[in-house]
């Protein structure tokens, strides 16, 4: 709709069940001006590649008044595209990470998740493309908003790759800033809001609070794939929601510092996890060199992607396990 209303290009057509709509463009000289932007603007992924022979064969075609001796190398070219491709490699030094680039990736491919162990993640999958999303976390990493390792690219299984970015910190620090300084231009704009939202109620402890728990399941039932009209779940009245969210956000804090240590007033006890003296968790590899400093158990097992109580048994067993390809353990520090 965008390049419909700006170049003047292009027509969209509704499926016959009225659930998806594709835009196409399919006019010569039109489909002209989509090459001229992307021979300017290259695109990241191994999409760039089907673009390649896309624009080989579109050469051709204009080029041959006879179509009937070109077709057989069009069809050849076909052959080699899309779902059919079977070489994936990109150019040497081919990635360009701009930040509008990047949101635009992000509201196709990625994910504001709020996990059931209660902990939340930025996230971007691929099949493929490990390169570009190397590229990605060296974008994050980048932008020097974090003394530390900032996001994690993780092999998820058959050529299945993820990249995230978890710690409240590392949100709070890298993740919300760089979103929230963009004009977005799809509904996963409302995703990422209301995983805001989720994180600014943790951050007050409202999610121990009565209320907080039920404003965080009605979030939740309208976010990402729930948010579909596909999805059968209830419609939640946003309007209503985001008021009583903004209530309990201007509410007093549930948490208190007494003698040093976290209270959680709706509870009535001491944080689990708040000690009179604080202590840094280090991730170290076997020549004591440090990896990473975690200023409490939650960030570091977030990180980690294991249990609280995971990250306390490898530090009293000194366990060493596999981080990033280095054998590693976790001691504590004052």
């Amino acid at each position: 709709m965008y390049l419909m209303n700006t170049l003047g290009i292009g027509k969209v057509f509704p499926s016959a069940d009225k659930k998806r709509i594709t835009f196409k463009v399919t006019i010569l000289h039109e489909i002209s001006i989509i090459i001229a932007i992307f021979d300017k603007y290259n695109l990241n992924t191994t999409k760039h590649l089907d673009y390649l022979a896309f624009a080989r064969a579109y050469k051709l075609y204009v080029d041959n008044k006879n179509r009937a001796d070109i077709m057989p190398s069009i069809q050849g070219i076909i052959r080699e595209m899309n779902k059919q491709r079977t070489d994936f490699n990109l150019p040497v030094n081919h990635f360009r990470i701009t930040p509008n680039w990047l949101l635009g990736f992000v509201e196709g491919d990625g994910s504001f998740i709020y996990k059931t162990v209660g902990t939340l993640e930025f996230s971007i999958g691929q099949k493929g493309n490990k390169a570009l999303l190397e590229a990605i976390k060296d974008y994050f990493q980048a932008l020097g908003k974090y003394d530390g390792n900032v996001a994690d690219l993780r092999l998820q299984g058959e050529g299945q790759f993820k990249i995230s970015i978890s710690g409240v910190e590392r949100l709070e620090k890298v993740v919300i800033p760089f979103f929230d300084g963009l004009i977005w231009h799809t509904k996963k704009y409302l995703d990422y809001s209301d995983w805001k939202d989720i994180l600014y109620l943790r951050n007050k402890g409202l999610h121990y609070h009565p209320m907080g728990k039920i404003l965080i399941e009605r979030i939740k039932q309208q976010m990402n794939n729930n948010r579909l009209s596909t999805s059968g779940m209830a419609r939640v009245d946003t309007a209503l929601l985001k008021e009583d969210i903004a209530k309990l956000l201007n509410s007093p804090s549930n948490y208190e510092i007494r003698d040093g240590k976290t209270y959680i007033i709706s509870l009535n006890k001491y944080h689990a996890f708040t000690t009179n003296k604080p202590q840094a968790i280090q991730l170290v590899d076997t020549s004591e060199n440090i990896i990473c400093t975690y200023y409490s158990r939650e960030k570091c097992a977030e990180d980690l992607e294991i249990s609280k109580s995971g990250v306390t048994y490898r530090i009293q067993n000194g366990i060493q396990f596999t981080y990033k390809a280095q054998l590693v353990y976790l001691k504590k520090v004052s």
